[in-house]
C-alpha cells in the first residue's frame, strides 16, 4: 500500500516528467535519487569490483575484503539512514553476511544479480521487480566488458522498496578469459517513503 508521501512524490515526478522531454525527465529522477543517502561496498580481490567502487560518484563507498570490518560502518548507516541504499559488487558470501546484518534494520534486498565469468563467456542472472529485471538484464550485457562502470553509474535507479522478485539473463563473449563469480547487490528499506 502506497503511503500519502510516495504517492504525493510520486506524482509530482510523473507530472514533471510529462511536461519535459525524455532526456530532462531522467535527469529529473536522477536529481532525486542524488539526495538519497548511498553505501557501497566492493570486493578489494576482484578487478570487476575495483572498477565498479572507482566509478560511484559518493564519498561513502570502501573497498574491502574483510566484510567483517564493515559490520559497524553497515549498522551506523542503517540506523542513521532509514530510506538509505546500501550497494555492493562482492563474493556471494559477503552479500549473504550484509543482507543478514542489514535484516535487522529493515533492510530486505531490492535487486541481485550473479555475474559469471567462466572462459570468454560472461553472464548476468538478474534478480529484480518484474518491470526491471529484463531491462537490468539487457543493459548489462550491452555494457559489454564495462558492466561494472554502467553499474556503479545506475545504482541509484536500481528497484527499491519490497517487491517481487523474477530472473532474467544475457550472456556475451568477453575478450578475455577468466574465471570470476561475483554477486552485485542492492539493499533498501522495505517501505521507501
Amino acid at each position: 500500500m502506497l503511503s500519502r508521501r510516495t504517492f504525493i512524490k510520486s506524482a509530482l515526478v510523473a507530472n514533471a516528467a510529462l511536461l519535459t522531454n525524455p532526456s530532462q525527465a531522467l535527469q529529473l529522477v536522477l536529481d532525486n535519487a542524488q539526495g538519497q543517502p548511498l553505501l557501497t561496498l566492493a570486493d578489494e580481490k576482484s578487478p570487476a569490483a575495483k572498477q565498479f567502487i572507482t566509478h560511484v560518484s559518493d564519498d561513502n563507498s570502501s573497498l574491502g575484503l574483510d566484510i567483517g570490518v564493515q559490520f559497524e560502518r553497515v549498522k551506523q548507516f542503517c540506523s542513521e539512514s532509514p530510506n538509505g541504499l546500501i550497494s555492493g559488487l562482492s563474493r556471494d558470501s559477503d552479500f549473504f553476511v550484509i543482507e543478514q546484518l542489514a535484516k535487522d534494520y529493515g533492510f530486505y534486498p531490492s535487486y541481485s544479480a550473479n555475474h559469471i565469468q567462466q572462459g570468454n563467456n560472461l553472464s548476468h542472472e538478474v534478480s529484480a521487480s518484474q518491470q526491471s529485471a529484463d531491462l537490468i538484464a539487457h543493459a548489462l550485457a550491452q555494457a559489454g566488458e564495462q558492466w561494472p562502470v554502467w553499474l556503479a553509474h545506475n545504482t541509484q535507479l536500481l528497484p527499491q522498496g519490497h517487491q517481487p522478485m523474477v530472473a532474467s539473463k544475457s550472456q556475451i563473449q568477453s575478450t578475455h578469459a577468466a574465471q570470476d563469480f561475483l554477486v552485485s547487490w542492492s539493499l533498501s528499506a522495505a517501505k521507501n517513503t
